[in-house]
């Protein structure tokens, strides 16, 4: 036998003698960005952080190259972050603001202590290795800002302002200044969930007591920054009562108690430690589309103020794929400034400046070739669908709120848009919202996608019969007869022969196409239920809030087979707060058993039934179950997904990730691993079934090699 044969025959017998060895890896594969990002940060040694809503903390060590999350794993249990508070000489020591209090870390945040377990922390102030300053809400959409503080490096927490406002005010910055740490300021303004009035304060006794020093530029002020090379110095920007004007800056020589204006320009102050005449505004909401617009970009003064040049605009940002106007845009308190480099959040994007206002460019994607793209870790994506394609191993489909429709042809190493703008309205093709995606597993290149402008508004059924052509551009409008509104659960019965019965929900009911859907007749008038599956024999099962039913016909669900746990009261669409009800359907595809069929239900855990759903076993107690995959190659290997958060973050010890069995249901193991949260709803496996798929709310999509088999070193 020759050496060849030899290593063939080995490399059977492991698999016969020892069964598969799941890889213990997730690796990322997403696209990069999605939002919402709320804010950003720079510690003493450059190390760059960025606040998410829904996956916690990001960090670059590497001016944004490559991210990485601090959650679960470090400590960390809040995936909604509002802001920071770096430590002004040490870059091990930081906080970090949350929807649930405050995180404090003494090593870069490879671990975090959480001192304040409550309220709303919009930002943070620190002067030193003991003092620190907070801005506090009751809850996170309250305009009831106050200051608490902590003498202790962050252990205990106290309300220390005593004389602010008791309703009125969304403390969106803080700042102290660094010769005295009793001397702090803040800024009252618009949050992402709730705005105060426009107000500038100043304490100096330690945030005990507080004035007002904004006075009659109250209403209009945009921004403040503490001068690091003049002492008491302090400048304010406004926005100019005339609308599209180009707004003022002022200065203080004497810590705020009295202003004069410098310039007739506004903006995110930019001032850099060393150079006292060098000042920079970057105008980060009013970045325009289109050049030569005097009112964006940076501007630069050298000589303290006296003389302006615009050093750049608009149109010298690269935005990455996110190309919709807005997308230049930054929150006025998501921009931070260090030296000569600038870093700002959007809703969808990170973005920095390493030339000083010179240029500036996408920090969450990467263009590895002509409109295919590949995340740098700062993901942060609600992906609602996963379809590996039936007829393509290479092909994997992912379908988002707000980013859209994507298709990979590298098993998700890279990305090219499938959104356009006559689907996506406002996002002008630059993003969208789709729920379903279904390839056919006989005919090569047939793909039905669902995309809307809005996640819960109106949407449209979109075919092509080349995955949408290279471009992933090429769609025609197809649905005749369905309703306006988001369609889940998209299922394609395969014995219908050459062109496809397909079925879909809508509004809570079923419906049925039997031409490829061009055309649709609804079938099922129920209200409640949300996705369908279609078994090897033509059987339709459908299931939702109102439990599970079948149609031995494909077109009368007269086969009730809901039992006690699988219904319930909330009927909405499977995002709503307290949905409980058959989140998924699967139909065994496989031909060993054509009669089972599994029932996914939210709420309680996942059923399995050998006999068309006339009687169910329980064989997984998991009340935050959504999906469940099952392999082509192997009808007893199934993956299900739990988690706790969907469009929105949400951290629940109870939330279990992923899922697998070996043996159609009859044991499991977790294998979530290095999930950077234990989150994961959509799932599938390659046509191959060398990879594993599933989607992570916030965190992204993510592989998993299936089956890793190593030899020695040298064997023969």
């Amino acid at each position: 036998m020759q050496r060849n044969a030899i290593v063939f025959c080995f490399f059977f017998s492991v698999l016969l003698c020892h069964g598969p060895v799941a890889s213990a890896s997730w690796q990322a594969i997403n696209v990069g960005g999605g939002g919402w990002f709320e804010r950003t940060a720079v510690d003493a040694a450059g190390g760059i952080y960025v606040a998410s809503d829904l996956s916690g903390v990001y960090v670059s060590h590497d001016q944004g190259a490559h991210w990485a999350i601090q959650g679960p794993a470090n400590g960390m249990f809040s995936t909604h972050v509002a802001g920071f508070g770096m430590h002004p000489a040490n870059a091990q020591r930081f906080f970090v603001g949350t929807e649930e209090g405050i995180y404090k870390t003494v090593d870069g945040g490879a671990s975090f202590t959480w001192p304040l377990s409550f309220g709303y922390v919009e930002t943070l102030a620190v002067a030193s290795d003991s003092i620190a300053y907070a801005a506090f809400h009751s809850v996170y959409n309250s305009a009831d800002g106050q200051v608490y503080k902590t003498l202790d490096g962050g252990d205990t927490w106290f309300q220390i302002s005593t004389n602010l406002p008791a309703s009125g005010l969304r403390l969106i910055m803080l700042k102290v200044r660094a010769s005295n740490p009793d001397v702090v300021y803040a800024l009252s303004g618009e949050g992402r969930f709730a705005s105060g009035q426009n107000a500038l304060y100043r304490s100096s006794d330690g945030g005990i007591t507080w004035v007002l020093i904004s006075g009659s530029f109250t209403t209009d002020i945009m921004d403040f920054a503490l001068d690091p090379n003049v002492s008491n110095r302090v400048w304010v920007t406004t926005t100019d009562a005339v609308a599209n004007q180009f707004g003022h800056l002022y200065r203080s020589d004497d810590g705020g108690d009295t202003f004069v204006e410098v310039a007739q320009h506004g903006g995110v102050i930019w001032l850099k430690a060393g150079e006292p005449q060098n000042i920079r505004l970057f105008n980060s909401r009013r970045q325009f589309p289109f050049p030569g617009e005097q009112r964006d970009g940076v501007w630069q003064s050298l000589d303290g103020g006296q003389n302006w040049n615009q050093i750049s605009e608009a149109t010298d940002i690269s935005v990455g794929w996110q190309a919709n106007y807005y997308i230049r845009n930054g929150w006025l308190h998501g921009v931070t400034a260090a030296g000569d480099r600038l870093y700002w959040v959007n809703s969808q994007a990170v973005y920095g400046s390493f030339d000083g206002g010179l240029s500036g460019q996408a920090l969450y994607t990467t263009e590895v070739s002509p409109g295919h793209w590949t995340s740098r870790g700062v993901d942060n994506a609600v992906i609602i669908e996963l379809e590996a394609d039936k007829s393509d191993n290479a092909v994997l489909w992912a379908g988002f709120i707000d980013m859209g429709v994507w298709r990979s042809d590298d098993q998700g190493s890279s990305w090219v848009s499938c959104n356009r703008p006559q689907e996506t309205g406002n996002w002008d093709g630059f993003g969208g919202n789709s729920w379903t995606i279904l390839t056919d597993p006989d005919r090569d290149g047939y793909v039905w996608t669902m995309q809307s402008e809005d996640e819960l508004g109106p949407a449209v059924l979109l075919h092509s019969t080349n995955r949408g052509g290279a471009d992933c551009q090429q769609w025609t409008q197809v649905g005749a007869g369905l309703p306006a509104a988001p369609l889940l659960g998209l299922s394609l019965d395969a014995s219908s022969g050459p062109v496809r019965r397909l079925y879909v929900t809508a509004e809570g009911d079923v419906y049925r196409s039997t031409n490829d859907g061009l055309n649709w007749v609804r079938v099922f008038a129920n209200g409640g239920m949300r996705s369908t599956s279609v078994s090897q024999d033509g059987r339709v099962y459908a299931g939702g809030e109102f439990g599970i039913f079948r149609a031995d016909d494909g077109v009368n669900f007269t086969q009730n087979l809901t039992i006690a746990g699988m219904t319930g009261s909330v009927n909405d669409l499977p995002l709503a707060y307290q949905w409980q009800g058959v989140s998924d359907v699967l139909a065994n595809p496989g031909i060993g058993f054509p009669d089972r069929v599994y029932a996914v239900v939210h709420g309680v855990g996942v059923y399995k039934s050998e006999n068309r759903g006339a009687n169910w076993q329980l064989v997984l107690a998991d009340p935050l179950v959504w999906r469940i995959a099952v392999s082509a190659h192997d009808e007893s290997h199934l993956l299900v997904t739990s988690s706790s958060a969907f469009d929105h973050g949400g951290y629940d010890p109870d939330s279990r990730g992923v899922w697998e069995s070996f043996d159609a249901g009859a044991s499991w193991q977790n294998i979530t691993d290095n999930l950077p949260w234990p989150f994961a709803i959509p799932v599938d496996f390659s046509l191959d079934n060398d990879f594993s798929y599933v989607g992570s709310p916030g965190a992204g999509v993510f592989r998993r090699t299936n089956f890793d088999l190593i030899f020695a070193h040298g064997f023969e």
